[in-house]
């Protein structure tokens, strides 16, 4: 007899918190910042309007445009109110510094500063959660940045030391870095806040975040040499290789040739990484990027040689890769009319043309995971992975951090799990069940089925209905799914 799903959260919890020692190390680069974060009310939003005096047919017409880049402070209201009318989450890039300075001394002073970048946030949850060693690449490292890394010994920066050797240590006590401070302005919006301006009214329909970024270092890739000095060391203390940081190309500032050119770089690193372990498990976690040439190129350069085996994204991020492999309409449907079945094409669609061992898509309600056969560790370890994760999701979500011990019992109701099913994961089963793959019923209580020539584990999630916050919840799963997939192989 098969477990209940509250019976396989409490054993996936338990065996992999007990065994996360058998991962010998993670390393991630390339994005780590500071966010200062607002709890952006209507109100005070509305404020800021009549503060700008922008008319509400004007800023009616660039929220329906939602170009995806701030010029001046109208593009930021328009990029917040568009997150109230699309119900979606975003980040935009902040083009010149005066337009960054005008907002932060515009905002409300009332502001909480928190570690910030895919890498910075994943860093600090897989160092909290114990795995042995984290090494985490930063391009810049201000008094702010570092006093928000946690005082864990496991958490390391590779630098220089005075031989020009590679060296390991810990970011509080590293001296050697850029100590620049570029605060990424998180806005977090609360589901059912409405905005009223002139005849338009908007009501945000989910728990939401938009952010705006003016990030110099972050908007040129830019590399720290002992990083790259050292990827040959880092590479044989490790057993996943995490990228993040591409969406923060500032193609602009750049052009075409200088993305490629930073494109290259990293992939010229993953190639010597590969080299020195070639069981090293490269994963790329995606942000959703608005300039879709960056993307393109990213998938054009990478593709020729197979340098990412994973891919973690959510359902804005699956519809922008869609859109530069050559599934272009199936992105545009998806975007339109947003169903699991899209998703499962989707999901599939990207793991063929972009050849990945495996592909990690999270949504509200459930995860998915399409792997090769043959890949790192079973089917009903992969499930009990991505319960782990979800654990460590929600307790995030509820509270704002990270801890290796949880008390379940005390903080959810686990029960929920085997009864109320969130619609994702319910329409996923109806959705095999139309395509004569596995019945609804059984799927529902396995979560796992045969997608094509792949692997395909699904599970519910619990959820969090008030969070605390939900910058980084992405990141927080991706991370420790892998962590625990290594941990359970």
């Amino acid at each position: 007899m098969s477990k209940t799903w509250s019976e396989l959260y409490m054993d996936s919890y338990q065996e992999v918190t007990s065994n996360l020692k058998r991962i010998n190390g993670i390393a991630i680069g390339f994005n780590t910042n500071v966010d200062a974060i607002y709890h952006m009310r209507s109100d005070l939003i509305v404020d800021l309007i009549h503060k700008l005096g922008i008319d509400s047919v004007a800023l009616y017409k660039k929220v329906v445009k939602w170009k995806g880049s701030i010029e001046d402070p109208e593009d930021f209201i328009a990029g917040l109110c568009g997150c109230f009318e699309k119900g979606r989450a975003s980040e935009w890039i902040i083009q010149n510094e005066e337009t960054y300075n005008y907002l932060l001394e515009n905002l409300p002073r009332e502001r909480t500063l928190r570690m910030g970048g895919q890498v910075g946030i994943m860093a600090n949850v897989l160092s909290e959660l114990g795995v042995p060693k984290v090494i985490v690449h930063t391009s810049t490292l201000p008094k702010e940045l570092k006093n928000l890394f946690v005082k864990s010994k496991n958490i390391v920066i590779p630098i220089h030391d005075k031989n020009g050797n590679i060296t390991f240590t810990q970011p509080r006590k590293v001296k050697s870095i850029d100590d620049r401070l570029f605060l990424h302005i998180i806005s977090e919006i609360d589901k059912g806040d409405g905005i009223k301006i002139g005849n338009i009214k908007w009501i945000c329909p989910r728990n939401n975040r938009f952010i705006a970024t003016f990030d110099p270092p972050n908007a040129k890739l830019d590399i720290n040499l002992s990083f790259s000095d050292g990827i040959n060391d880092i590479a044989k203390l490790i057993d996943v290789l995490i990228i993040s940081g591409f969406h923060m190309l500032n193609s602009s500032e750049l052009g075409i040739e200088g993305v490629k050119e930073r494109i290259k770089a990293v992939l010229n690193l993953i190639q010597q990484a590969k080299q020195a372990n070639p069981k090293l498990l490269i994963h790329l976690e995606l942000s959703s990027t608005k300039n879709e040439m960056i993307l393109r190129e990213l998938f054009n350069l990478s593709r020729k040689d197979d340098y990412f085996d994973s891919l973690g994204c959510n359902e804005v991020e699956l519809a922008e890769v869609l859109n530069v492999i050559g599934e272009s309409k199936l992105s545009k449907n998806l975007s339109l009319e947003p169903t699991q079945a899209k998703f499962l094409q989707g999901c599939l669609k990207i793991c063929q043309k972009l050849s990945l061992k495996r592909l990690h898509f999270h949504q509200y309600g459930s995860y998915v995971l399409f792997t090769e056969t043959g890949y790192l560790a079973s089917n009903e370890k992969l499930k009990q992975a991505l319960c782990y994760a979800s654990i460590i999701t929600a307790y995030k979500a509820l509270t704002g951090e990270t801890k290796k011990k949880i008390d379940l019992v005390t903080n959810f109701d686990l029960k929920i799990l085997n009864s109320r099913f969130h619609k994702s994961f319910k329409e996923i089963a109806a959705v095999l069940e139309n395509e004569n793959i596995i019945t609804k019923e059984e799927f529902l209580t396995k979560g796992i089925a045969t997608y094509n020539e792949y692997n395909l584990i699904v599970i519910p999630t619990l959820n969090v209905s008030k969070p605390k916050y939900t910058v980084g919840l992405g990141d927080t799963v991706s991370s420790t799914t892998l962590a625990a997939e290594i941990t359970l192989r």
